[in-house]
């Protein structure tokens, strides 16, 4: 995916197809749950009552499917390193190494070595 446009066009249909869907669970889980809260009636079986569960089982739902949306989008957009293919020389395209270069003489001759080097400032 040398350009982005895929990448925007399948992330906006993940959104569509998977984010709605989680947000729209999340809402419905949230709303079942602080009904819950808020109801006069004895619904308990076994200890929870049939709003709660559902409720807290919307949540989850709903929060897996925006996390699986997060992390789809993220790879989908995610800007890969350009690859760096090493192309084999051929003949015709084969560059010679070039002539090791001689020593760089210096006008100065180098101080006799019984002598010390004088002080740098």
């Amino acid at each position: 995916m040398r350009d982005r446009t895929a990448g925007v066009i399948l992330t906006i249909l993940v959104v569509f197809l998977i984010g709605i869907p989680g947000i729209a669970c999340m809402c419905v889980g949230l709303t079942l749950y602080l009904i819950e809260l808020g109801v006069p009636l004895n619904l308990t079986q076994g200890g929870s009552t049939a709003y709660n569960l559902t409720g807290f089982t919307g949540l989850c739902v709903g929060f897996f499917l925006l996390l699986i949306t997060i992390l789809i989008s993220y790879l989908l957009l995610h800007r890969k390193p350009e690859s760096t293919a090493v192309i084999p020389a051929t003949p015709t395209t084969a560059v010679m190494p070039a002539p090791p270069t001689p020593p760089v003489s210096t006008d100065k001759p180098a101080p006799p070595p019984d002598e010390p080097l004088p002080p740098t400032t």
